[in-house]
């Protein structure tokens, strides 16, 4: 299985680019510390889910709507946004994302058929 970097490069990319530039805007960027800023993209990145939530019928209580599928989108496209400013955060190259995101599916199916071997292969980069 092969999975092409283009798109994921391009978001990491252009997140990278972003992140520089509020860091010319805001102070806040370049004085708090990598884990404080990892906190708050946490949050930011889970409300944003929470915000994708909202679009969707799961409360058995309420009337049912129509799914604005375009809303929904623009709400994942914003966790996907914080999601990817963790990953720079944490000082992960698409590669190593790749490399990691292979290893943990190719786990996550052996669970489905009973194995319980858990190789940490990604560990040290």
């Amino acid at each position: 299985m092969s999975m092409n970097l283009d798109l994921f490069e391009t978001v990491y990319n252009k997140q990278k680019e972003l992140y520089e530039f509020y860091k010319e805007k805001r102070e806040w960027y370049k004085e708090k510390p990598v884990e404080e800023q990892l906190i708050t993209f946490t949050i930011a990145m889970l409300d944003e889910g929470f915000e994708f939530l909202h679009h969707l019928n799961w409360k058995p209580w309420k009337n049912e709507k129509p799914l604005d599928k375009e809303q929904a989108l623009e709400e994942l496209i914003d966790v996907l946004h914080f999601w990817m400013q963790l990953i720079i955060l944490l000082g992960a190259t698409p590669e190593i994302v790749k490399k990691i995101y292979l290893i943990k599916n190719k786990i996550n199916k052996e669970r489905q058929l009973g194995k319980a071997d858990r190789p940490n292969e990604y560990k040290g980069g």
